[in-house]
């Protein structure tokens, strides 16, 4: 793949999903599908594409291991998206100088994530 490819994450996570979509994505206690993986990737680009591009051009992403995170990541990207890994268990001041950093205005947590000040 060049840098002038039009080969994207997405572009090849789809074409994965099209040969291999009932075969495990991912086994984290339970096993997730490629379609269902897909699935719920988009359900998380649908949620994100009610915000405007503008108002969140990169998400913060605070969210513990789980199948959950590799959908957030794979939907913040088809919705043409950055995004940026946060450390859930990161000291609340680590937590904000990040997302002032990055000037973020949408940050997605888990229930495993402490409390965002600011959010």
């Amino acid at each position: 793949m060049t840098a002038a490819s039009a080969d994207t994450v997405v572009k090849r996570f789809q074409e994965i999903v099209a040969r291999f979509g009932s075969r495990p994505a991912i086994r984290q206690g339970s096993t997730i599908t490629y379609e269902e993986l897909d699935r719920r990737s988009d359900q998380m680009a649908a949620h994100l594409g009610t915000l405007s591009p503008e108002a969140a051009p990169v998400v913060g992403l605070s969210l513990s291991l789980a199948p959950e995170t590799v959908a957030a990541m794979l939907g913040v990207m088809k919705t043409g998206r950055a995004y940026v890994v946060i450390d859930p268990g990161a000291p609340a001041k680590r937590k904000q100088a990040i997302a002032e950093e990055m000037a973020l205005e949408v940050v997605l947590g888990d229930r495993a994530s402490e409390p965002w000040p600011g959010f």
